[in-house]
């Protein structure tokens, strides 16, 4: 049907040019064999020009062999996703236009048929985060005001049991509780974490990593509802006692985004993608 074809590309557009994290449509290429070796671009969105600092027309046709800090990175990254058809928040080191590196988390996805040649990419920037938590892990004073004043919702909880400590006065983004509301209970009462082996699942890689970035989970809202997060954690020692710093935000809605535009994408673009340019 016309009409709703055309209805699906409107909504197609209105998702792709106002997600917050970038989206890149890519095109396979392959070898005399035809065993994909590579992807260029075809399409990307406004986010992930900013991310990056290149406009569409400077990316499009090209391969993204510019956006990557590490050769070998961007290697073993073709290789696992061509081997799996799909990779899921992977961290990568990026360059932008100006030289300047970015820390981003990465997803792509080609479809199940064999034939397909087409790879949708996600990109979520978290350079600003991974910054916060550098600063006020290099200095004791900038740690205390970086923390109060920091506009992204900062607390800090012990290790052994996730009593909060600590909670800066930012707006909650994730659960909705004001800092006094979550002092002295546990992040297991507040529904910081959904079920205790979620939490030690996360104690065992910060123990193991000593930090995280980016680390996606699921968190409870004050009203009940079960809210998408971000986390970056860092593990620090106040008094003698292992703590967890940590700041997270919202993602509930980039990643409902996420799903619809990678649904519609795959309803209109067929195996190579033609069907959208």
């Amino acid at each position: 049907d016309i009409t709703e074809r055309k209805q699906a590309e409107e909504r197609y557009q209105t998702l792709f040019e106002h997600m917050l994290d970038g989206f890149a449509l890519h095109e396979i290429l392959c070898d005399a064999r035809g065993q994909p070796v590579d992807y260029r671009f075809l399409a990307v969105n406004p986010a992930f020009e900013r991310c990056y600092g290149y406009t569409r027309d400077e990316a499009l046709g090209r391969v993204d062999t510019i956006l990557w800090a590490d050769p070998e990175q961007r290697s073993n990254y073709l290789k696992r996703l061509f081997a799996a058809r799909r990779t899921e928040q992977e961290r990568v080191s990026g360059l932008r236009s100006d030289g300047s590196r970015s820390e981003a988390l990465i997803s792509s996805e080609i479809g199940d048929d064999p034939e397909d040649r087409l790879v949708i990419t996600t990109v979520a920037d978290i350079t600003a985060q991974d910054q916060v938590i550098e600063q006020l892990r290099r200095s004791e004073e900038r740690f205390a005001k970086a923390f109060n004043f920091s506009p992204l919702k900062m607390t800090i909880t012990r290790l052994s049991d996730g009593t909060f400590v600590e909670v800066n006065q930012a707006r909650d983004p994730v659960q909705g509780y004001r800092g006094n509301e979550l002092l002295g209970k546990t992040t297991l009462d507040t529904g910081g974490w959904l079920s205790p082996q979620e939490r030690q699942a996360f104690v065992e890689r910060i123990l193991r990593e000593g930090h995280v970035g980016g680390y996606e989970t699921r968190m409870r809202h004050a009203d009940g509802r079960v809210i998408d997060a971000r986390m970056w954690a860092e593990l620090i020692e106040i008094d003698g006692e292992n703590c967890i710093l940590s700041c997270f935000v919202n993602t509930t809605e980039e990643k409902r985004r996420e799903t619809q535009l990678l649904t519609l994408t795959r309803g209109m673009a067929g195996p190579s993608g033609d069907a959208l340019f």
